[in-house]
């Protein structure tokens, strides 16, 4: 069976044409040639007119001349680009109708034809008429036969020129892998590659980009078929801009056949022609080494296969600029390592420290070139980078301000390597936040590398290279440095031991020079300028200064200037104050244990402020310390800042230590030395006061001992009269007769009240007689010092000087307060002394009186006898006693009296009554001793009744007495009741010797009282035994009054119950018989007791009787009884009673109460009740009626009569036993007989007041009906 291709040509008449053609097509040599031939043989063979387009990707052939093309954004005629989306052909018809079948007879206006060879498309075919508008679909199938035979000529070639092409690119990429395999500079492989490329492949710019460290891209080389060889521009490119930034950054390959439809492409003013461009990433595993960049200037110019040559050269060239970095980083090792041996080798044999930096920061500088090499030490103990040495323009500036940073400053470069021991490299410092410029200049700076120089573990100094390049530094700089940072350390550790040596050996030297010093005993300023030289010798420092405490202990606040070098001591203050806000730093090293270093921040103190330095100037301060004791400080400046460190402190503390040494040594011996010169003071002053015998002995020695010891011009003893509120002068020496000071001060004297307030001595001046507080010019100045012991202000001791510019030394003050205080324990033993005396003199003196007084039992003997004592005992003249009169309404008149005349005698009159003495009148109220200040005049005894001002003891001893001296009166008095008083006329005493002599007085006085009292109470005793025998025999005759056994009566029952009071009675009771049918019972109360009660009582008992006998009823008996009780009762006595006369058959019996307690009645039911009550009591109202009240007994009741000495009984507790207890009673009593209830009633009653005694009579009388 035929193939449709032969069919075809079977039918054309024509046939071998079509093969002849074909041959012809296979003849030619390219692509354009075949496709012209093809379209003269359409035109010949089937007079149509044809255009043909070769399709993508099978075409454009490399190395060729690129004819039509045709792809998916060709944009051409419809019936071509549908031909290329199925590769079927199309056709355009008349009309643009197409019809529903095809066949011979449709026309065609144009027809798209593929060209395929075996399934390859390998372009399209569009034909139409040359000279008619149409043609027949007949045609077609002989054009479709025709491009199938010229088909496979067209692929024969194509695949031809694939295979020379590929031969000559493999040509190509082995000859520029030949040159690239011996190169190792990669500047000069870069080269080679790009001058080869561009050589043999004829592109319009190639270029390769290398990825540096700092993550940017830089042109190693470029060449150009525009440029002469090395003279293609160099594009600068970053990360991400372009098409080399962005294969750079994206890691792919990027290609633009035609640059102008991309955005990423970045047009280059130097390369104006660039129409397509390849960027191929050069890549290690993951790693981006660079970019291979080509570029051409004609559109759609790199073939599929151009771009699998360059991506295998990219990849030999990633291969050649990785050994080349290898090699050069092998090759820079190896230099480094040379660099650092031979660096350290020239370096371990300089010992001198400025010698050694000096050559470290040249030799970098000559070998590398760099803007800036510095080096800075590390000072840990103060805190402290500081600059030392360096190269470039910029290093003088720094040594001239000294430059330094501080180590934990959280800002720069320095102070974070310092702290963290690590490399730091900023190769952009411009947008660096660690960098920092000093203020004081500007610099070029754009990278920046600092390496910490580290020896044994700590870093002691820090390499700081600058370079005016950016990204000057990388890993391999790091390396380098770090290495060479080893052997600088040890360098530097090795110089700064060999210094340290050499500076201890100098240390040594000038301490020993310093104990030999101590040793030699010079004076204590020689050997301040000795340490102060020394010291100066061995530390930088532009002055220097000692400054001492007075007495070892910081008491004062302040600091004396002792000694000073490089500045005169004029130029200094004298003292230091802890509140010169200037010195705080300062006053901060005295309390410390250890030198204090000025920070730049603290005060510039006196030295800093003298000298004008600046404001971080360096500055250290060692405090003096001996025997736990402060003894001042040494202070240091340099006008450099951070010049002084640990080191510093050591040294400085060990000088101040032998400083502090020889100056306690100075003081202990002025000390001892001042100290015996005190003890010989206070031994005399001691010696002074064991001879005295009283104060102003005392005084007068004391003045005399302090004026010719201590040296001072004038001395005054004052001592404090407490009583009076005043300051007493006792002794003076020294002042001249016309300015004695003043003999009496008040206690609110301004000098004197300040002192004793304080406590302590004060600065005063003397004018005029006066002591003030504070010194005044031209006035004697001295000082104040209060006498005190025991928080009891004793007096004051006033020391001066007749010249006022010359106040009081410490060391004189310490020895005047001794003897102040000696003085005031002497004083204190003096008055101590001198108020036993006066005690023992006053018992001695009370002792006597007692004896006087003890035998004699007359008031008039014992009152002449006290008189008699007065004058020998006391030294009274005048004295009198006046004792109440009898009815105690006012005083007899002088009863017993010395020194009063008998005519002042007669004119007291016979008796004084109120208000006519005064004093008389106060003693009786207040019952205490008064005084009174009289005048001259008022010492007549006359007068005393004038004086109207008096003051008790405790009020008169603060008062100043007037010249008449003092009236004094002492009660006598009897348990608290004044009985008399003893009158004295006192002389003008005061204060402690008036209260002395009022203790005598008192108790002369008190013995006088005692001794009346004592006969009073032995005459009242005789009364009271005469009285009791008459009690007695009272009581007697009472008792026969009442009835000894109470009468029976048929059919009742009768018992008493009596307790009397006192020895005799008040109440009374009577029962008996007055007719024979009839009983009377009488009970009653007389309202006093004792013996006028019992007599008043008897004669009631027996009116009572007499009228019973006349059968007349109750309430009559009593009108009668009343009646004769008020005809004679001067007394005013009166009497309450009950009365009952009784029926004994009828159990009637009827009653009258003369304002007595009511009988209580209790029936058979133990109805208790209150019978009523009756009239006034007997005796109160003349003529006075009493009721008369009927009640009815029956069998088994009883009738108590009883007086409020039962009722009104207390218990302890002051409760009363009331009619309440009695009923209570009642009811709890077995009534079966009278005399039970009667027994129960006086165990209860004895039961309720506990043992109290009975306050009042006690009377019962019960009547019980059988």
């Amino acid at each position: 069976m035929k193939n449709p291709i032969e069919n075809s040509l079977l039918n054309y008449p024509d046939w071998k044409r079509f093969i002849e053609s074909a041959e012809t097509l296979l003849k030619k040599k390219t692509l354009q040639e075949q496709s012209t031939f093809l379209v003269e043989q359409m035109e010949e063979l089937f007079h149509l007119k044809a255009t043909i387009w070769f399709a993508h990707p099978l075409f454009p052939l490399p190395g060729e001349d690129i004819p039509d093309l045709v792809d998916a954004k060709a944009g051409l005629d419809t019936l071509v680009m549908d031909t290329f989306a199925d590769h079927l052909p199309h056709f355009a018809y008349p009309n643009s109708v197409s019809p529903s079948k095809l066949d011979n007879q449709v026309d065609l206006l144009r027809a798209a034809l593929p060209l395929i060879c075996e399934d390859l498309f390998l372009g399209i075919t569009l034909v139409s008429p040359i000279d008619s508008q149409t043609f027949s679909i007949q045609v077609i199938t002989l054009i479709t036969t025709f491009l199938s035979l010229c088909a496979m000529p067209i692929e024969i070639h194509r695949l031809g020129a694939l295979k020379n092409w590929r031969m000559g690119q493999i040509s190509i990429v082995n000859e520029v892998s030949d040159k690239i395999t011996s190169i190792t500079d990669i500047d000069q492989l870069c080269a080679q590659i790009t001058n080869a490329i561009e050589e043999k492949l004829h592109y319009y710019y190639v270029a390769i980009y290398t990825y540096e460290y700092d993550n940017s891209l830089i042109c190693r080389s470029s060449a150009s078929s525009e440029f002469e060889i090395g003279k293609a521009p160099r594009v600068a490119v970053h990360i991400n801009e372009g098409v080399i930034g962005w294969a750079a950054k994206h890691r792919q390959e990027m290609f633009l056949a035609d640059v102008c439809q991309n955005s990423i492409f970045k047009s280059c003013d130097q390369l104006p022609d660039t129409q397509s461009e390849v960027a191929i990433p050069l890549m290690i595993g993951d790693r981006v080494l660079g970019v291979l960049d080509v570029q051409s200037d004609r559109q759609q110019t790199f073939h599929e296969m151009d771009l699998v040559v360059l991506r295998t050269m990219a990849d030999n060239i990633a291969i050649a600029v990785e050994s080349a970095h290898l090699f050069s980083g092998l090759k820079s090792r190896k230099d480094q390592i040379t660099t650092v041996f031979e660096i350290s080798h020239a370096l371990s044999s300089i010992l001198d420290l400025d010698t050694l930096l000096n050559a470290v920061v040249t030799t970098i500088q000559q070998r590398y070139q760099y803007l800036q090499v510095n080096i800075y030490t590390v000072h840990k103990g103060r805190g402290r980078i500081i600059f030392q040495t360096g190269t470039g323009e910029h290093s003088q500036e720094y040594r001239d301000a000294y430059l330094t940073f501080d180590i934990q400053d959280k800002q720069g470069i320095l102070p974070w390597v310092a702290r963290e021991s690590r490399t730091f490299i900023s190769n952009d410092v411009t947008h660096e936040p660690q960098y920092r410029l000093p203020k004081f200049m500007h610099s070029s700076t754009q990278s920046e590398i600092a390496i910490p120089l580290q020896a044994a573990g700590e870093v002691v100094g820090i390499l700081d290279i600058h370079s005016d390049q950016k990204n000057a530094f990388d890993e391999s700089d790091t390396f380098f440095f770090e290495a060479l940072s080893a052997g600088i350390a040890t360098s530097i550790r090795n110089a700064t031991l060999f210094r340290a040596e050499q500076f201890r050996r100098q240390v040594a030297e000038s301490v020993r020079d310093i104990a030999g010093i101590l040793s030699t005993g010079s004076s204590l300023q020689e050997l301040m300028d000795r340490i102060l030289e020394k010291l100066h010798e061995t530390l930088p420092c532009d002055a220097m200064s000692i400054w001492l405490t007075s007495s070892g202990e910081i008491v004062t606040n302040q600091l004396t200037l002792a000694a000073s070098r490089g500045i005169h001591a004029d130029q200094l203050p004298r003292l230091l104050h802890t509140d010169d806000t200037n010195s705080h730093w300062i006053w901060n090293a005295v309390h410390s244990d250890q030198p204090v270093i000025r920070n730049k921040d603290d005060a510039r103190g006196p030295l800093g402020e003298v000298l004008n330095l600046p404001d971080n100037y360096s500055a250290i301060a060692a405090p003096l310390r001996a025997g736990g004791k402060v003894m001042g400080l040494i202070t240091l400046v340099h006008h450099q800042p951070d010049r002084y460190g640990s080191e510093s402190r050591l040294i400085t503390q060990t000088f101040a230590g032998y400083a502090a040494v020889a100056i306690l040594n100075n003081r202990l011996f002025s000390s001892v030395s001042e100290q015996a010169w005190v003890s010989a003071v206070l031994l005399k002053v001691a010696e002074a006061n064991k001879e005295a015998r009283s104060v102003e002995d005392l005084s007068a020695k004391t003045v005399r001992v302090i004026t010719e010891l201590i040296g001072c011009s004038t001395c005054a003893i004052y001592t404090h009269n407490q009583a009076l509120n005043i300051y007493e002068r006792q002794a003076t020496h020294g002042f001249l007769p016309d300015s004695y000071p003043v003999k009496v001060l008040p206690e609110d004297q301004p000098a004197f009240l300040f002192s004793g307030k304080l406590h302590s001595p004060i600065a005063a001046s003397f004018s005029h007689g006066e002591f003030q507080p504070g010194g005044k010019n031209n006035h004697p100045s001295g000082v104040i010092l209060p006498l005190i012991i025991r928080n009891q202000n004793l007096g004051m001791l006033w020391v001066g000087n007749s010249d006022c510019r010359e106040p009081i030394s410490g060391d004189i003050l310490h020895v005047l307060t001794g003897i102040s205080d000696q003085t005031a324990t002497a004083i204190e033993n003096l008055q101590l002394i001198e108020n036993q005396q006066q005690d023992a003199y006053i018992s001695a003196a009370l002792l006597q009186v007692a004896q006087t007084l003890g035998p004699l039992n007359d008031v008039n003997a014992i009152m002449h006898c006290v008189l008699h004592l007065l004058p020998i005992l006391t030294g009274i003249e005048t004295a009198a006693f006046y004792m109440q009169s009898p009815n105690f309404e006012g005083y007899l008149p002088v009863t017993a009296s010395i020194g009063i005349n008998n005519d002042s005698l007669r004119a007291m009159g016979t008796q004084l009554f109120a208000g006519d003495f005064p004093l008389l009148d106060l003693l009786t109220e207040h019952k205490a001793a008064l005084l009174a200040p009289i005048n001259y005049h008022q010492r007549t005894c006359s007068q005393w009744t004038s004086v109207k001002q008096f003051y008790r003891s405790k009020d008169a001893i603060s008062q100043k007495p007037q010249e008449g001296g003092w009236l004094i009166g002492i009660p006598l008095m009897e348990k608290g009741e004044v009985f008399g008083s003893l009158v004295i006329l006192e002389k003008p005493y005061s204060g402690n010797m008036l209260d002395k002599r009022l203790d005598l007085l008192a108790g002369i006085g008190r013995q006088t009282a005692a001794a009346i009292q004592n006969e009073r109470i032995q005459n009242e005793q005789l009364e009271n035994e005469k009285l009791q025998q008459e009690f007695h025999f009272a009581r007697d005759i009472q008792q026969t009054f009442l009835p000894r056994q109470l009468p029976l009566v048929k059919g009742w029952d009768v018992a008493s119950l009596w307790q009397p009071a006192n020895q005799v009675a008040g109440d009374f009771f009577d029962f008996f018989i007055p007719h024979p049918d009839t009983f009377c019972a009488v009970i009653a109360d007389v309202s006093d007791k004792g013996m006028p009660a019992a007599l008043y009582m008897t004669v009631t008992r027996t009116l009572i009787r007499s009228f019973a006998q006349e059968n007349l009823p109750p309430g009559e008996i009593f009108k009668k009884v009343n009646d004769l009780l008020l005809q004679d009762n001067p007394t005013g006595m009166f009497v309450t009673s009950t009365i009952i006369i009784g029926n004994r058959h009828s159990g009637t019996v009827q009653y009258a109460n003369a304002g007595h307690n009511p009988p209580v009645f209790c029936g058979r039911n133990l109805d208790i009740r209150e019978l009523p009550k009756g009239q006034t009591a007997l005796g109160v109202i003349e003529g006075q009626n009493y009721q008369n009240h009927n009640v009815d007994i029956q069998p088994d009741s009883f009738l108590i009569l009883y007086t409020d000495g039962v009722t009104d009984t207390l218990s302890p507790s002051g409760e009363v036993y009331s009619l309440k207890g009695l009923s209570r009673l009642i009811s709890s009593t077995r009534l079966n007989r009278a005399a039970n209830l009667a027994s129960a009633l006086e165990n209860d009653l004895m039961q309720f007041r506990a043992g109290l005694t009975c306050v009042d009579d006690i009377t019962a009388l019960i009547l019980h009906r059988l």
